[in-house]
């Protein structure tokens, strides 16, 4: 063989191995899906059949469940406002807005599996104790520490700490109407349920 020959097959060799050093390198440095599992269950614990139809000052509950699978230590508020809104042609109107209540919650990160038995890792029963009537959207809003959301004009939302009082109809304050017009965009996390008060 040939010096020149030798030196090719050398150079071959090094970018095999190279090809094969930063595959392996790309493979094993992928993220994995980072997520967090946010639900709601009926009182009996169940994934149907919620309070649909309820007469003002009647108690209910919900559960609202969270598992956290992303990969650190987070931070959650999850808020519920009783909404009342339009949402056509991309444009949001809110005509009611009332503070239900919320709650913190800081969970440390399990790892998903998808061969395991499936297992919850925070729930909580929230209390339903609606006074106005009316046709509305319960809106479950949810608050990542590492994702903050914010306004079109770049102010950041806040989550809500303390409660606010639960009689007053927050829907001229664009503060917490955002909160309406940002899940109808999908920028951030939610759920919701249509209740009747009556």
């Amino acid at each position: 063989m040939s010096g020149k020959e030798r030196w090719t097959v050398i150079v071959s060799l090094f970018c095999i191995l190279l090809m094969i050093s930063l595959s392996w390198f790309a493979l094993s440095t992928v993220q994995k899906d980072r997520f967090t599992e946010f639900y709601i269950l009926n009182d009996k614990g169940q994934a149907y059949d919620y309070p649909k139809n309820l007469t003002a000052g009647e108690n209910s509950s919900l559960i609202i469940g969270l598992v956290n699978h992303e990969g650190r230590k987070t931070n959650y508020t999850v808020e519920f406002w009783l909404t009342n809104f339009t949402f056509l042609n991309m444009t949001v109107n809110v005509t009611h807005q009332y503070y239900v209540g919320g709650f913190n919650v800081v969970l440390d990160s399990v790892q998903y599996k998808l061969d395991s038995e499936w297992k919850p890792q925070y729930e909580i029963t929230v209390p339903l104790n609606l006074t106005t009537p009316g046709n509305y959207t319960l809106l479950v809003v949810l608050f990542n520490d590492g994702k903050p959301v914010y306004d079109f004009n770049g102010s950041q939302l806040m989550p809500i700490y303390t409660p606010l009082d639960r009689t007053v109809d927050y829907h001229t304050d664009p503060y917490y109407t955002w909160r309406v017009v940002l899940c109808m965009r999908q920028d951030m996390p939610y759920l919701k349920l249509v209740m009747n008060v009556i």
